[in-house]
């Protein structure tokens, strides 16, 4: 890929403080390229459904997507507050406890594997994107040519099935 100007113009909400740095210039740094492959809807398409109730699916939720939920979760009082430049994220170091427990939500923040976040890391303006280890149960950035896995997204509209919504007691 050509990096961050490939991103479908619909997701780049999904990582804003980075689109908001750019400006309107584009990144084709390693990690930009590494994202917007994550971000391609072609390459993850076949884990839509077939009745086309997905609106997309994408490799690996972004920093500010696994930040957003994660803060919001009852069961922890840490928080992940994040910083963002035009080269990519970085974890604001005045937040001491970035720990990720499996239990959290029944794994949905680590389910026992290291796999990759859809987010450029500033660690090293081109080289590096997010993850979650499956050792120390942590955020991390590191090179994006490592060998890590994938824990893929779909988007189905509230619209597109039945649901009901129940109260907290």
């Amino acid at each position: 890929t050509n990096g961050s100007d490939e991103i479908d113009s619909n997701l780049r909400f999904l990582n804003q403080q980075w689109y908001t740095q750019l400006s309107g210039s584009k990144s084709t740094t390693d990690n930009a390229k590494a994202v917007a492959y994550l971000m391609d809807q072609t390459v993850w398409a076949g884990y839509k459904d077939s009745e086309g109730k997905a609106a997309y699916a994408i490799g690996s939720p972004t920093l500010e997507l696994f930040k957003n939920s994660y803060n919001k979760s009852e069961e922890t009082t840490n928080t992940i507050e994040i910083t963002c430049t035009s080269d990519g994220y970085e974890l604001n170091t005045s937040s001491t406890d970035y720990w990720i427990l499996e239990t959290y939500n029944n794994g949905i923040y680590n389910n026992g594997s290291t796999w990759w976040l859809a987010s450029s890391s500033n660690h090293d303006s081109s080289n590096f994107v997010f993850g979650v280890s499956e050792t120390s149960d942590s955020l991390f950035s590191a090179f994006v040519r490592l060998s890590n896995g994938l824990r893929p997204i779909v988007l189905i509209p509230k619209s597109n099935f039945q649901y009901n919504i129940i109260p907290e007691m």
